[in-house]
């Protein structure tokens, strides 16, 4: 029963932190894309657009929440749900970890 529950805690964990990034994401890329596309005066397809907005609402979020989980040990949907990322010794992971953590999380899920 308990590792139920707990395997529910991380899913609903990792669904706020998705939602979060996908808003997180989103806006950036819009706003890229507005300014990209004020700069040339012409409505339509931008590849400066659609790649800078790509890198940066990929980049952002990986470097927040890296910082976030790797300096404080949670993210904020571990955060609501009470979870915390630990390493062995019961420490937080430290930033270089977190950061590594959250590129190997969003390779292997996408």
């Amino acid at each position: 029963m308990f590792e139920a529950a707990y395997s529910l805690k991380r899913i609903f964990a990792y669904v706020v932190d998705m939602v979060l990034v996908w808003i997180i994401s989103f806006g950036i890329g819009f706003v890229w894309n507005m300014v990209t596309l004020a700069e040339t005066d012409e409505l339509g397809f931008s590849i400066l657009g659609f790649t800078g907005s790509s890198l940066i609402s990929l980049g952002i979020p990986i470097l927040l929440f890296g910082t976030i989980s790797g300096i404080f040990g949670w993210s904020p949907g571990k955060l609501i749900f009470f979870l915390r990322i630990r390493k062995p010794g019961n420490t937080v992971p430290g930033l270089a970890l977190g950061i590594l953590r959250e590129v190997v999380k969003y390779i292997s899920l996408s």
